[in-house]
């Protein structure tokens, strides 16, 4: 089970990479299409921002998840991960305070849409290589051949991919616990978390693309 929630978690880190990505580039292409409307309407230019936004739209193919198998239905993946965390989590008799839910509103006014930048081009996977070989003088040979340290390392490196989304208490909170499974499944939660709210943005985002008569279906 917590081999299943460790493989949806860099799924999930791989989404918002891809997410973040597109919302980046389709603000760059909304940008132009209302700075030609005004031109347009104002009789200047059309060309005024042409040189210098036309290849803005790259930036839509960085973190491009190409690596991932078809995305499942939205509902039915939360459901199936609230189901999963929930059975394991009373297993193990965990109990986590739940913190107060954002908004897409406050998402949209953090920066890289609360993506930092190291994570928006690296995948947990390779943040997790990078933890092993820094951790790898504090612990024996023995320790580091178990799976639990490779959950400890991704719960950790996981944290450290949600910095700029989730508060700096509930970062402590995750140097403060002892328990790996307990970080990995709160990691798990504020990615879902921040995973939907950016959905929900880059809906709003399509929406405001298509008024404009943009395209936007290659920027998801």
């Amino acid at each position: 089970a917590l081999s299943k929630v460790s493989h949806r978690l860099i799924w999930m880190h791989n989404d918002r990479r891809r997410l973040v990505a597109g919302l980046v580039a389709a603000k760059a292409r909304l940008a132009v299409a209302k700075t030609r409307e005004l031109s347009n309407e104002g009789g200047t230019n059309n060309n005024l921002w042409d040189d210098d936004l036309q290849d803005w739209d790259g930036f839509g193919l960085l973190g491009q998840a190409n690596d991932i198998e078809a995305h499942e239905d939205d509902e039915a993946a939360q459901a199936a991960i609230v189901d999963l965390l929930t059975r394991v989590m009373d297993k193990h008799h965990v109990h986590v305070e739940p913190e107060g839910l954002r908004t897409k509103d406050q998402v949209a006014n953090m920066d890289n849409y609360g993506l930092n930048y190291y994570s928006a081009f690296s995948s947990l996977p390779d943040l997790r290589k990078v933890a092993l070989s820094l951790f790898e003088p504090y612990y024996s040979k023995d320790h580091r051949e178990e799976e639990i340290f490779e959950l400890e390392t991704l719960s950790f490196v996981a944290f450290r991919a949600l910095e700029g989304f989730i508060s700096a208490d509930e970062m402590a909170w995750a140097l403060r616990c002892t328990n790996s499974i307990e970080r990995l499944q709160k990691a798990t939660e504020h990615m879902m978390e921040h995973k939907i709210l950016l959905e929900n943005l880059a809906e709003d985002v399509s929406e405001e693309l298509q008024d404009c008569g943009e395209e936007c279906t290659d920027l998801w």
